[in-house]
């Protein structure tokens, strides 16, 4: 009887001696006092990319990223959202988009969404900082940049030119404002919408959109000219829009039958 006290109290000894040495070693690497615990990388974090650690340029000192949608990225050779995000800034700033900008307030570009804007995925932000809050969304395949207008519908802040758009060019002494382009316009064989035109760019719609629908950006140095990708409008400044393009169906003369405002 003896005999098998003894056994069970020397297994009991060697069974608390192992636990204190799994412990030592457990709090070892906690304390990080071992140079292996350098080399392990949790490889089981499934992310798409690190937020802390993304390398966009010139992020502003007063600008922080957050995130309320989750998603796939799928920005393989783009920017990703917090790169993008950082790229609209710094546009928006650069153009004076934020109202009463101040170099000491804290601004967070906040994901919320990710839609499709005329056929290519886009990011959907909220700019936030001291009383300033506006959605704003960028598409990462093109690099075009947008607002949300009155009507909820999404006007291009980008213009494919040499020049950066600016809201004091002067084009020999004409200003945006001076040329409506605004109205219904008739074609032989369509009927072209204009609308939202906000001295930068215009919604246009090509038989009530059931054949062509988008926002073209005006010509910063031409204010009768706009594009959409490879559609090229012309204004006479009166009554009449060419559509030019390659292999555009509903390039025409068209003359405006309406005016609308």
């Amino acid at each position: 009887m003896k005999k098998r006290i003894k056994i069970v109290l020397i297994m009991i000894s060697a069974l608390v001696l192992m636990l204190s040495l799994s412990a030592c070693n457990i709090v070892t690497e906690l304390n990080g006092d071992t140079d292996e615990n350098d080399d392990i990388v949790d490889n089981d974090y499934d992310y798409d990319y690190d937020i802390d650690n993304w390398t966009a340029d010139d992020f502003f000192p007063n600008l922080s990223y957050a995130e309320e949608y989750e998603f796939q990225d799928k920005s393989d050779g783009y920017l990703n959202a917090s790169e993008a995000a950082n790229t609209v800034f710094n546009d928006l700033k650069d153009s004076d988009r934020i109202i009463d900008y101040n170099d000491n307030v804290e601004y967070t570009m906040t994901l919320i969404d990710v839609i499709s804007i005329y056929g290519e995925d886009s990011y959907i932000y909220r700019c936030d900082g001291g009383n300033f809050s506006e959605e704003f969304a960028y598409s990462y395949q093109s690099g075009d940049t947008y607002r949300q207008d009155r009507d909820g519908d999404w006007v291009s802040l980008t213009w494919h030119g040499d020049d950066v758009y600016n809201d004091d060019v002067d084009n020999n002494g004409l200003k945006p404002s001076d040329v409506n382009w605004w109205g219904r316009y008739n074609s032989i064989n369509y009927v072209l919408g204009i609308s939202n035109y906000n001295g930068k760019s215009f919604n246009f719609t090509v038989d009530d959109e059931s054949l062509a629908s988008g926002v073209a950006a005006l010509d910063p140095d031409n204010f009768y000219s706009a594009q959409f990708g490879d559609i090229i409008f012309t204004f006479d400044g009166e009554d009449t829009i060419n559509i030019t393009g390659k292999d555009i169906e509903y390039a025409e003369t068209y003359f405006r039958s309406q005016y609308q405002n």
